[in-house]
């Protein structure tokens, strides 16, 4: 066989190996992410539990880096101390070092049993049942075993080839090139776990000596800390301090297992083991010493982070921004939703804000209120339009039709949320103007119309966010009774200010058009509000 087609055979290995850790890492986010997720958020009771979450979510997910993105996430939006997020990091590492152990093991039957067993199943369950993801999962460890025969068999010629030698020779005399080689590898792979199965698999075959597989191995824990750093660079500062930490982690324990490389090699003469379960015993080893070192002190590495990236931002910078919508989550619809979901109600509760500040600056010509609306309706349309990209990049995802209705919901309500907005600030806010550079006073009657039409349509908004969240039938139909008895309100109200405009009222005269104006832009916002009932009474 060629070199070229050995070569061309060891990269459909790695493909093999990569796609089957992504179908895994894709079907446990999309099937059982929720469950993932609160696993890890048990992780915040205190560092040993943090630990155990750690290691469990990285079982699942065959994946340190999701993990470090998740815990990121979680410390980024404040649901997490840093401390906790490092000691589930801590975990995290310790897991993916057990997984692989488990795919080391030489079970040549176990890779077509998984895979024939996972495409069968998958073909019986086709039709949106959830036992898909549990089929896609079986067929990804499949793939992934797959792959690991396919290297180790096509790598076997390569030990007597006599160019390769004169390639990998400097390399053991260059420690830190080797190291530098291995990290770049494992950052073009992103999976630690895929660079050091790899590393084995060609390491059994007698292609990597024993020293040089070693020192691999450290460049691919020092490299696939890198990973989920690039990945939250452009995140908050806070959610940078979890891979931050991880990176000090890895690189403090790679420089001492580099130094402590000539006394393993002298330990593993004496050891009967095969070649690769010395390097995986290393990788396990590397990883337990660093929880060793660092899980008593994680509260003090936490600080150090927080140092090295302290939050920047302000509290007024931060009410400008979306607080939800972790673009991390896309990947897992369940979460992704109820991060757009909260998101949503964020925007609710910044339109009640406005609306409570309508009827001062409307009745006391308050010019402080009405550019405090101004001011919150372009936070308003700023968090709308991150909310509507979220769901359309949410939307190409692989969505059950339960998913999809849920993701038009949101949309539908953000959207009405988006337009009573304007109308507060386009409509009545220049009404507001008005009125307040002419000075104008609404009569007493109208006053008191104008107020209790506000109340009711301030109290339909608070029970519009409740059926939102909960989408109860009964809610929804009492909100559709308040709709209509408020626009009976507004006959009232016009026929009680024709009344008072015949009575030739100085204040209702002055005001005449603004008073009925208003009243009509605040039944369009009770329209748009209330509008959330038809999804589910329709349902």
């Amino acid at each position: 066989m060629s070199l070229s087609i050995i070569l061309l055979t060891i990269l459909s290995g790695i493909c093999l190996l990569l796609w089957g850790l992504r179908t895994i890492k894709r079907a446990v986010l999309r099937g059982y992410g929720t469950q993932v997720q609160a696993g890890i958020a048990i992780g915040t009771k205190n560092r040993f539990v943090a630990l155990f979450s750690g290691i469990v979510a990285t079982l699942l997910l065959q994946s340190s880096t999701a993990a470090a993105l998740l815990a990121s996430s979680f410390v980024g939006r404040g649901l997490m101390t840093v401390s906790a997020g490092l000691a589930i990091m801590i975990g995290a590492d310790i897991g993916t070092s057990l997984v692989a152990q488990i795919l080391s093991f030489k079970m040549e039957w176990l890779a077509p049993l998984l895979l024939s067993g996972g495409i069968i199943m998958h073909l019986i369950y086709d039709d949106g049942s959830h036992k898909r993801f549990m089929a896609r999962i079986i067929m990804g460890l499949g793939f992934m075993l797959m792959g690991l025969g396919v290297i180790r068999e096509a790598a076997s010629p390569l030990s007597a080839s006599e160019t390769l030698p004169l390639i990998l020779q400097p390399l053991e005399a260059e420690p830190i090139l080797a190291l530098i080689i291995a990290a770049l590898l494992t950052y073009m792979m992103h999976s630690g776990l895929s660079a050091i199965l790899l590393f084995a698999a060609l390491a059994s075959s007698g292609v990597l000596s024993l020293e040089l597989s070693l020192t691999f191995l450290v460049g691919a824990n020092v490299g696939v800390a890198v990973i989920p750093m690039i990945a939250v660079m452009r995140d908050v500062p806070q959610a940078v301090q979890i891979p931050l930490g991880n990176i000090i982690m890895r690189m403090v324990v790679g420089v001492i297992a580099l130094i402590a490389i000539p006394y393993l090699l002298e330990a593993f003469k004496t050891i009967d083991w095969s070649i690769q379960q010395k390097i995986i015993f290393t990788h396990i080893g590397y990883n337990v010493l660093l929880g060793i070192i660092f899980l008593p002190f994680v509260g003090t590495l936490a600080n150090v982070c927080k140092k090295l990236s302290p939050a920047k931002e302000s509290e007024k910078e931060l009410e400008l921004k979306p607080r939800y919508l972790d673009k991390k989550a896309l990947s897992t619809p369940s979460i992704a939703l109820s991060c757009a979901t909260r998101e949503t109600l964020h925007m609710a509760e910044i339109l009640e804000d406005m609306l409570t500040k309508t009827y001062p600056a409307l009745a006391n010509n308050s010019q402080e209120n009405i550019d405090d609306i101004r001011a919150k309706d372009d936070v308003l349309d700023n968090i709308f339009r991150a909310t509507k990209d979220y769901i359309i990049r949410l939307n190409r995802e692989e969505l059950s039709d339960h998913e999809a209705d849920q993701s038009m919901r949101i949309m539908n309500f953000a959207t009405n949320i988006e337009h009573a907005g304007d109308v507060i600030e386009k409509s009545l806010m220049e009404m507001a103007t008005k009125k307040t550079k002419r000075k104008d006073q609404f009569s007493e009657e109208g006053l008191a119309e104008i107020k209790s039409f506000h109340k009711n349509v301030k109290k339909n908004l608070q029970l519009a966010q409740n059926i939102f969240l909960s989408s109860n039938p009964d809610l929804a139909q009492q909100l559709l009774d308040y709709k209509k008895g408020l626009k009976i309100a507004e006959s009232k109200t016009s026929a009680n200010h024709m009344k008072r405009l015949q009575d030739r009222l100085p204040e209702t005269m002055a005001t005449s058009g603004i008073h009925m104006d208003v009243i009509r832009d605040l039944r369009r916002i009770n329209t748009y509000v209330t509008s959330v009932v038809y999804d589910v009474l329709e349902d």
